[in-house]
C-alpha cells in the first residue's frame, strides 16, 4: 500500500498523559506518487500555537496532514484531528460532532451517571471530576 493510501486513525480525542513538545523536523520529505511534494525541508511547530496550511489545490496540504495524523513523523505529544470538508447532513451541531470524538469524556460521563444512579463511590466521582 502506498504512503498516501494508508488508513487514517479514527477521529477521536486521545488524552495523553505526556508533556507535549515542539515538533522540529530538519529533513522532512513527503513523496506522493513518485513526486516529491517536500524534500529535505525544515519544519518547526511550536507547542501552543495554531497553524493553518494555505496553498492551491493539489499541492499536498491534505497529504501532509494525513501523514501527521498517522504519526509518520512522531507525535511529540501532538494530536491531529482531521475533519471532512463535506459530511452527511445531520441534526447535530458542529460542536456536538466534535465533542463526540472525545471518547474518554463520553466514557467518564457514562461512568459518572452510573455512579450517581447507584449511590456510587464518592472517591471515584472525585477522581472523575479531576
Amino acid at each position: 500500500m502506498t504512503q498516501h493510501m494508508r488508513k487514517l486513525p479514527p477521529t477521536m480525542v486521545i488524552h495523553r498523559r505526556t508533556v507535549p513538545t515542539d515538533l522540529v523536523l530538519d529533513k522532512l520529505s513527503l513523496v506522493i506518487g513518485g513526486r516529491y511534494l517536500l524534500e529535505d525541508t525544515a519544519l518547526k511547530l511550536v507547542y501552543g500555537r495554531k497553524y493553518g496550511l494555505v496553498g492551491r489545490n493539489g499541492i499536498g496540504k491534505t497529504c501532509l496532514m494525513n501523514a501527521f495524523a498517522r504519526g509518520e513523523y512522531g507525535s511529540h505529544g501532538m494530536q491531529v484531528l482531521l475533519v471532512e470538508q463535506e459530511i452527511k447532513e445531520t441534526e447535530k451541531t458542529a460542536l456536538q460532532t466534535v465533542v463526540e470524538t472525545d471518547v474518554e469524556r463520553t466514557s467518564l460521563l457514562q461512568e459518572e451517571q452510573a455512579l450517581i444512579d447507584n449511590d456510587g463511590s464518592a472517591i471515584r466521582l472525585q477522581e472523575i471530576y479531576t
